[in-house]
């Protein structure tokens, strides 16, 4: 809890400005246009004349009702440029949710008949050795869709509850909509695994309150129930012909650079993850029907190529593939239980989440997410000098 609150970010970046402004907006004008404020970010849609979040709506949703009684109670004068909302921020949607998920992998642990300590240290090591620590403490989306990911997985995989596993679903899908490729995969994962719909469709009714609030999010604010606010980017490039919401084919730099580039690479900014795709390919090897019809590999393999295919896959400022952190934060809770390794394999799991720690810890306490995406080499042209100061 200390490590996950110690760093909390109050900086106004665009991103998670454009996540709470509608907080703002509503709260003290009545309205989730934020027209008022709207200079305050870049990451906004216009519609008919008027500027709105084009963020996913449930992490402002969660926001407001708790924003609104501070503001009531007068504390969010206590500190100055709106820092009480970000910290609000920050704290319901990322630190909260990150505890609750080293605790998930903990439990998970135990359950299996570990040793307490032994627990204690995997689950520390793995949840503090990769990138998606840094999202642990600002308001961005991704940790808490990475609890809500970890739920369905844990809901449907686990304990075959299918109602429950698609509510969680349908609501990491309103955090942050590229998770939305669950309700297709893991659709077609239980049909073929039950070879029947039945567990699909259990699944899918789970979805319904979520997608149904999408539909009226949409319908009210475009007109159209399946046109959504981030189809109105007042940016630019969203609207270049070429792509499709800033979606086209793979992009080959970002191919290689989304995994083992320094710039964004997923394995340099979570090494820990090279010992993990091991054991899958290991797993794949053995069993490559049930690996390729699981849980894991077809979302992995998908997310990877519609990351690829985003016109700014590098994720803007940024530290490492942060589109990355739900997945690899369901990665983290499915393998802690293959990580009571003895002999080689041990000192290989000390390595590399030594590694990540040290990274992490240098980039936490100094750029956080910050990291300029002009430099191309952010660990030394950026967070060994910043450190180093």
């Amino acid at each position: 809890m200390l490590l996950s609150v110690f760093y909390v970010d109050l900086w106004h970046n665009a991103n998670t400005v454009s996540r709470l402004l509608p907080v703002k907006s509503l709260v003290l004008k009545n309205t989730w246009c934020i027209d008022d404020y709207h200079e305050e970010t870049i990451d906004k849609a216009l519609i008919n004349g008027h500027y709105y979040s084009e963020k996913t709506p449930l992490p402002a949703w969660i926001v407001t009702p708790i924003f609104f009684l501070l503001h009531k109670a007068g504390i969010d004068q206590w500190m100055p440029k709106d820092d009480v909302l970000y910290l609000t921020g920050s704290l319901v949607l990322a630190v909260i949710p990150f505890i609750c998920i080293v605790m998930l992998i903990f439990q998970s642990l135990i359950r299996n008949k570990w040793n307490i300590y032994k627990a204690m240290l995997v689950t520390l090591a793995l949840s503090f050795s990769t990138f998606a620590w840094i999202y642990a403490g600002t308001s961005f989306s991704h940790v808490m869709a990475g609890l809500w990911l970890i739920l369905a997985y844990k809901f449907i995989k686990e304990k075959q509850q299918y109602v429950t596993g698609g509510f969680f679903a349908g609501l990491s899908f309103l955090t942050e909509y590229p998770t939305g490729l669950l309700f297709l995969i893991w659709g077609i994962v239980l049909i073929i695994q039950s070879k029947s719909l039945q567990n699909t469709i259990l699944f899918g009714i789970g979805a319904i309150p979520s997608l149904a609030a999408q539909l009226i999010y949409n319908y009210h604010f475009t007109g159209n129930a399946f046109d959504m606010l981030y189809n109105h980017q007042a940016i630019d490039f969203y609207h270049d012909p070429n792509t499709l919401i800033g979606f086209a084919l793979p992009i080959p730099t970002a191919l290689w650079e989304l995994l083992f580039g320094f710039y964004r690479g997923w394995f340099i900014h979570a090494p820990i993850l090279l010992l993990f795709f091991a054991f899958m390919i290991k797993q794949t090897y053995k069993t490559p029907g049930t690996m390729l019809a699981g849980f894991l590999v077809p979302v992995i393999i998908a997310s990877y190529f519609l990351f690829s295919s985003y016109k700014v896959w590098y994720g803007g400022w940024c530290f490492g593939p942060r589109h990355f952190v739900p997945i690899t934060l369901l990665l983290l809770y499915h393998f802690a239980k293959y990580c009571d390794l003895k002999g080689s394999r041990f000192w290989v799991f000390g390595i590399l989440t030594s590694i990540g720690i040290i990274y992490c810890w240098m980039a936490k306490s100094t750029l956080l997410y910050s990291i300029n995406a002009d430099y191309k080499n952010p660990f030394t042209q950026l967070i060994i000098p910043a450190f180093s100061h």
